[in-house]
């Protein structure tokens, strides 16, 4: 398996993976389909977007960019992690995640913060696996198919070690 940035010829399978795997249950906005647009948005500066690729098939995609648009707040990146539901478990997030730490310390981030649907256990086990810690749980913030559900705020300060 590579890890490396998108080319364009993987922009179709991206969009399909990053479409397919997002739900009421582990994305917010599941609703809003990624398209060729969102992935030009990745060439704005201190933006990106990684990919798992195995024998030219994409197994998973890495979005990442500025938390905030203002100065204050550069030094925080946020990101979407999404893999494929047949490669999930393999140990693709992890290894997506640990090629994602250098790239950010590289563009100057400091600090990753990243939101996380309350029942979206298999990500949270991920991220605090990964050095993730809960930073703030926000009660009833999302409501899906009609059910409050928390809105879990995680943040890593990344390190020289994560390089």
């Amino acid at each position: 398996m590579l890890i490396r940035s998108i080319e364009e010829k993987d922009s179709q399978q991206v969009i399909a993976i990053k479409n397919s795997v997002w739900n009421p249950y582990n994305s917010p906005v599941y609703d809003r389909a990624t398209t060729a647009k969102d992935l030009e948005r990745s060439k704005e500066a201190r933006s990106g977007i990684l990919v798992a690729e195995e024998t030219g098939t994409i197994l998973g995609c890495l979005f990442f960019n500025p938390m905030y648009p203002f100065e204050q707040g550069t030094h925080v990146v946020t990101f979407w992690l999404a893999i494929a539901s047949q490669n999930q478990g393999r140990g693709i997030g992890q290894a997506m995640l640990s090629n994602f730490f250098p790239i950010a310390l590289a563009l100057g981030y400091k600090k990753i913060t990243m939101h996380v649907t309350g029942g979206n256990g298999s990500a949270i086990k991920l991220y605090q696996k990964r050095g993730f810690k809960l930073e703030a749980q926000l009660k009833g913030h999302l409501i899906i198919n009609g059910v409050p559900h928390d809105d879990l705020l995680f943040t890593k300060e990344l390190e020289e070690t994560d390089a």
